[in-house]
C-alpha cells in the first residue's frame, strides 16, 4: 500500500473526494468492511495529492478500517485538517499473486483487503515473531497457494485463519521451526481437504507428523531435512501420493509400504543413514529415485550385476534439489 497525506485549510469545505462504505460476510462469520474511493472532486486536494477513483482506503492515520462501518471511518476525519491515508490501487488490489518480502512487510497489516482475487500468497524471510501485526489470512477464502518460508514459524497458531483456507491446493512452510508439537492431530492442515502438496522441509521435525496420514488426498509430500528416523506404515493410507521427498533425515531402513503406494514417481531419499540396499527398490518401476549420500551405496562393488547396474542408474538420475517439490507450474521466489 501507498501513503497519502492530505491537507486542507479551513476554508475547505471537503477532502476532494467521495468515499462509500462496503460490507461482505464469509462463511466462517467474518465481516469484511471496505471504503472505496469512488469519486474526486477536479482539481481538488485528494486528486492533487495521488487519490484515484476504485482506490480503497485501508487505513487513516495509521488505524486500520477492516472492522469498522462506514460511518466510524467517516469519524476519522471529523474536525481534522490533516490526514494520511493508506491506499490499495485497483490493479493492486485485483492482483492474483502477492510477494511479501522484508521490504514490504507493511502490507501484512492489508491482506484482508485482496479478499476477492488473491490465489497465491508468498512471504519469505519475515520473522513472525517481530511482527507488529498478525499475519491473518482469514479473509483469503480464494487462496490456492501458500508459501511461508525462512520466518521463524514456531506454530501454526501464528498464522491465523489457516483453518478458513479451505481452497487451497499448496503448502510451503520450508525453513522454520515447526516441531512435532506443532502438528497436532488436529491441527488446520488437516481441515485443509483441496490440500493436494504439502512441503514442511528444513523444520525441527523428530518423527513424521502423524497429521499428515489424514491429508489422504496429497499428491506430493516434501520433509527434507528434519531429524526424522522412520516412516509408518501407515503411509499406505496416502494412496493418490505421486512424490516422496524425504532426503536429510535419519532413517535407517525403507518402510516397504512406501514402494508400493500405486500412483508414486519420485522417491528420493538421499542423505539418510540406510545401511543396506532395501528390496524391491531398483525394480520398483520409479520415474524418479534419488538416493545418494546413504552408507550402503559404499558396498556397491560388492553388488550383483544386475543390482549393480540399476543401482547406478538410479543416482545417475539428474533432477530437482533433494528435498524440492517440483512440477512445470513451480513458482519459485528468489534473493
Amino acid at each position: 500500500p501507498r501513503t497519502i497525506p492530505l491537507k486542507k485549510t479551513p476554508d475547505d469545505a471537503t477532502w476532494g473526494f467521495v468515499m462509500r462504505g462496503y460490507h461482505e460476510m464469509y462463511p466462517n462469520g467474518t465481516v469484511l468492511h471496505t471504503a472505496m474511493v469512488t469519486h474526486l472532486e477536479q482539481n481538488g486536494k485528494a486528486a492533487g495529492a495521488g487519490l484515484a477513483e476504485n482506490d480503497q482506503i485501508v487505513a487513516v492515520d495509521g488505524m486500520t478500517v477492516r472492522s469498522m462501518e462506514h460511518k466510524q471511518v467517516v469519524e476519522l476525519f471529523r474536525g481534522k485538517n490533516e490526514i494520511e491515508l493508506k491506499i490499495l490501487s485497483e490493479r493492486e488490489r485485483l492482483s492474483d499473486s502477492l510477494q511479501v518480502l522484508p521490504s514490504s512487510v507493511d502490507v501484512l497489516n492489508c491482506l484482508w483487503a485482496f479478499a476477492n482475487s488473491l490465489q497465491s500468497l508468498f512471504v519469505w524471510q519475515v520473522d513472525v515473531n517481530e511482527l507488529h501485526c498478525h499475519m491473518d489470512l482469514t479473509c483469503l477464502s480464494k487462496l490456492k497457494e501458500l508459501a511461508i518460508t525462512h520466518c521463524s514459524v514456531s506454530n501454526l497458531e501464528q498464522i491465523q485463519g489457516l483453518s478458513s483456507l479451505q481452497s487451497l491446493t499448496s503448502l510451503t512452510l520450508d525453513h522454520n521451526n515447526l516441531t512435532n508439537d506443532a502438528l497436532y492431530d488436529d491441527c488446520p492442515i488437516v481441515r485443509m481437504t483441496c490440500l493436494s502438496r504439502l512441503s514442511l522441509n528444513s523444520n525441527q521435525l523428530q518423527e513424521f507428523p502423524p497429521c499428515v496420514l489424514l491429508l489422504t488426498q496429497l499428491t506430493r509430500l516434501s520433509l527434507s531435512y528434519n531429524d526424522i528416523p522412520e516412516v509408518p506404515s501407515f503411509i499406505s493410507q496416502l494412496t493418490s501420493l505421486k512424490q516422496l521427498n524425504i532426503d536429510g533425515n535419519r532413517l535407517i531402513d525403507l518402510e516397504p509400504e512406501i514402494l508400493k503406494l500405486p500412483h508414486l514417481k519420485t522417491l528420493t531419499i538421499a542423505d539418510n543413514m540406510i545401511d543396506y540396499e532395501p528390496d524391491g527398490l531398483i525394480t520398483c518401476g520409479l520415474n524418479l529415485l534419488r538416493v545418494e549420500g546413504n552408507p550402503y551405496l559404499s558396498r556397491i562393488g560388492t553388488m550383483t550385476g544386475r543390482s549393480q547396474k540399476g543401482l547406478r542408474r538410479a543416482i545417475s538420475i539428474t533432477g530437482p534439489t533433494p528435498g524440492s517439490i517440483t512440477t512445470e507450474s513451480d513458482t519459485k521466489v528468489n534473493s
